[in-house]
């Protein structure tokens, strides 16, 4: 893996905007849930979010460019298969 000691402004975003697009499935509940308005309207809601999460998820690999999708391949990996603690490289 590649040393990414030397992060760029461009390449930091991207890599903000690609963890931020997952923070829409935490208001996926709260808009089927908790919110009094009628079911089509919530799914009209919830369709437009998860719109703009793919949109904000895109932006970011645009912006992070080869090297942030590769650093976050293997911050995935790392999560999804319980190795969270393993050194970067």
């Amino acid at each position: 893996m590649k040393d990414f000691s030397n992060y760029t402004g461009r390449f930091t975003v991207g890599i903000v905007l690609i963890s931020g697009s997952f923070l829409v499935y935490l208001a996926y509940p709260v808009i089927l849930l908790a919110l009094p308005f009628p079911a089509t309207v919530k799914i009209g809601m919830t369709v437009v979010i998860w719109v703009l999460s793919w949109g904000v998820f895109s932006i970011g690999i645009f912006l992070s460019g080869p090297e942030g999708i590769e650093w976050f391949r293997g911050l995935w990996k790392r999560t999804t298969t319980g190795n969270a603690h393993e050194k970067r490289i």
